[in-house]
Parts: structure tokens; sequence; C-alpha cells
């Protein structure tokens, strides 16, 4: 009876497979904030020179 169990075990994919999925998941969700924490520098330097200029248009549109 335990061999049988044991066997049964090994046969069951169902467990591995969520595994995987789990694992594909947290790598995908990582690559994701590599990638944002990697722009986040470059975006706000973008923002404050959009920004600037805006001030300076409005400045020298009289406003």
């Amino acid at each position: 009876m335990g061999n049988r169990a044991l066997i049964a075990f090994q046969a069951e994919e169902a467990g591995s497979t969520a595994i995987e999925y789990a694992l594909i998941a947290v790598l995908v969700v990582l690559s994701a904030l590599l990638g944002l924490t990697a722009m986040s520098g470059s975006m706000n330097e973008l923002f404050k020179e959009s920004d600037g200029s805006i001030t300076t248009t409005i400045n020298e549109a009289g406003g």
C-alpha cells in the first residue's frame, strides 16, 4: 500500500503545474518592477522638465 501511494503522489502533476505558473508569475512581476524602477529616474526628470517648460510658457504669456 505504501508503494501505491508513493507512485500516485509522483504521478500527480497538478501541484507542480501550479507551482510552475506561480514561479512564472513571480518572474513577470519582478521583471516589471525592475523595469519600472529603472525607468523611474528618467521619467521623473522628463516630468520635471515639462513642468518647467509649462511654467515658463505661462510666465512669458503674462499669466
